[in-house]
């Protein structure tokens, strides 16, 4: 599943706002009969309009997968027109990934050294935790156990704490597994704990 990166990816609310009424009211239906988790709740977005919509899918599914699950909506309404136009925002934004990114992900190849390298800085300023876990979860690096205890602590800092200080990220391949997250949302963070 590609990865995009915070505040530079192509917003869902312009192409929601391109539909119709009726249109959008499909768009929900489909929202809501999602069987893939997580999922978005009647509640959540009963009598709201396209922006709140929009802020309601980052909320759940972040601003890494929002646009992805967008299209894959789009295309479940049969609104292929929309889901093209949003598709293409999103290859073109994928296309653009910098060299710094790239960089990045060579220069960490140890994964698990700069994991352990790096504790405290991660725990204090890695963001969109919630998103993280649900990588780790479908990855088997946590257990349901785990991934529900830590998905009811209440801040960032805490979540990424409890998961760094335990023994989740004892193998190289969950440390791969995370580092590979880090790499697509938060290369400015990577960068930076490179120095450089």
């Amino acid at each position: 599943m590609a990865v995009i990166s915070s505040g530079t990816a192509p917003k869902t609310a312009p192409c929601l706002k391109k539909l119709s009424k009726e249109e959008f009211k499909e768009f929900v239906c489909e929202l809501l009969d999602r069987e893939e988790h997580p999922k978005v709740y009647k509640k959540q977005v009963e009598g709201k309009d396209y922006i709140d919509v929009a802020e309601v899918m980052v909320s759940v599914f972040s601003e890494v997968y929002v646009l992805q699950v967008a299209v894959e909506v789009l295309k479940e309404a049969n609104f292929n027109n929309y889901a093209i136009d949003l598709g293409k925002s999103f290859s073109l934004f994928i296309n653009s990934i910098s060299f710094m990114d790239r960089r990045c992900s060579c220069l960490c190849k140890m994964s698990k050294e700069f994991v352990e390298k790096n504790k405290k800085k991660l725990m204090a300023k890695t963001t969109e935790a919630n998103a993280l876990l649900d990588v780790l979860h479908h990855n088997k690096v946590l257990d349901d156990h785990s991934y529900c205890k830590m998905k009811a602590l209440s801040s960032d800092k805490k979540k990424m704490k409890k998961l760094l200080t335990g023994a989740y990220l004892a193998s190289e391949t969950a440390c791969d597994t995370f580092c590979d997250f880090l790499f697509s949302t938060q290369p400015h963070l990577v960068a930076n704990l490179l120095n450089y």
